[in-house]
């Protein structure tokens, strides 16, 4: 058994520390503090910070998937290290602590939310790219349309994120989420977006959204940037426009340099 097994009070501090990405991190990028800024910030050591983010689900690599492998199979932490060439301290400190060793592979609601995080990074991160292509840089529709599978999927993996429209000037700024409607018949998702600002309103198709995001590329390919939501040219341009920003995909002033 673990001696002074930490609180689930303390863990969830530390994890919670992990994900929001404290410590003058920038926001938006998958950059977590070290193991060893987190031990400092919370007066303890390194091991400890490790296993902590183990039991937690946040972090994971081959060694500690091996070690507790075999941990399961209920080999002592000696047996483990003769099997795998490690010293006995290297053993436990790839090891969760027991309590969280049967669970470790269920995912905790906070090691949801940073798998969530991270694949809608990867998302914005992937369309940025395709964007950033030198036949992106040309005012054609047709290379535009090139780009719609990586706009739909950001869309996908952002349903039930809160937005916040620009409002205007500076003032009246709502929060919105939006979810894609399901088919009744198949379940699947279907090309309808669903906003949660209004009961009964209309809903906003794919068409609509490709017409926005063409629009949307030439204002910001001409001008140098997007003054705002009417230059979208669409019904719920104002919730649009606020989900391109958030992808990167405009910006609402001249960059400068």
């Amino acid at each position: 058994m673990d001696k002074e097994i930490p609180s689930e009070r303390f863990m969830d501090k530390v994890a919670a520390a992990y994900v929001v990405k404290s410590f003058g991190k920038q926001r938006n990028k998958e950059l977590h503090p070290t193991f060893m800024e987190l031990a400092i910030a919370f007066n303890t050591s390194n091991v400890r910070i490790r296993r902590i983010l183990i039991t937690k689900g946040l972090y994971s690599t081959a060694a500690i998937q091996n070690v507790i492998k075999l941990r399961k199979q209920g080999r002592s932490i000696e047996e483990i290290g003769k099997v795998l060439g490690l010293r006995p301290s290297s053993v436990k400190a790839n090891l969760p602590y027991e309590k969280g060793l049967y669970n470790i592979n269920e995912k905790t609601d906070l090691g949801k939310r940073v798998d969530k995080s991270r694949k809608r990074s990867r998302a914005v991160k992937k369309l940025k790219n395709k964007l950033a292509c030198n036949d992106c840089k040309t005012i054609d529709e047709l290379v535009y349309e090139k780009c719609i599978d990586e706009l739909w999927n950001c869309i996908v993996l952002f349903q039930n994120y809160t937005f916040r429209t620009s409002g205007r000037n500076g003032s009246g700024a709502v929060k919105f989420e939006y979810v894609i409607k399901e088919s009744h018949r198949t379940g699947k998702l279907t090309d309808e977006l669903v906003f949660n600002r209004k009961e009964n309103s209309k809903t906003i198709t794919k068409s609509t959204i490709k017409m926005a995001f063409i629009n949307a590329l030439k204002e910001q390919n001409s001008e140098g940037y997007v003054k705002g939501p009417k230059k979208l040219k669409v019904f719920g341009a104002s919730y649009l426009y606020s989900m391109f920003l958030r992808f990167g995909i405009i910006t609402s002033e001249v960059k400068e340099g």
